[in-house]
């Protein structure tokens, strides 16, 4: 009986840092640490703040209506309409 791990297993644990590097994760800490991204963060801050500063609004986007969040449909429908 072949007791290695199978190649979704090896796959799994090199995405968690036991293994080889994952450019995705690679990308993405790259991202969260450029700061030449900081001015756009900046500008878009108040546009933010005001999206959520009303509390019925706030809690239609967090799902506490509906028990479901609005971001799934967001983004996922015009992803699978496409």
């Amino acid at each position: 009986m072949d007791t290695s791990l199978s190649h979704r297993s090896r796959k799994r644990r090199s995405a968690h840092g036991t293994g080889t590097p994952n450019p995705l994760v690679d990308l993405v800490r790259s991202l969260e640490t450029d700061r030449d991204l900081d001015d756009l963060v900046d500008r878009l801050r108040p546009w933010g703040a005001a999206l959520v500063a009303d509390p019925v609004r706030r809690d239609l986007l967090r799902g506490i209506p509906t028990g479901h969040a609005v971001h799934p449909p967001l983004t996922d429908l015009p992803i699978g309409l496409w």
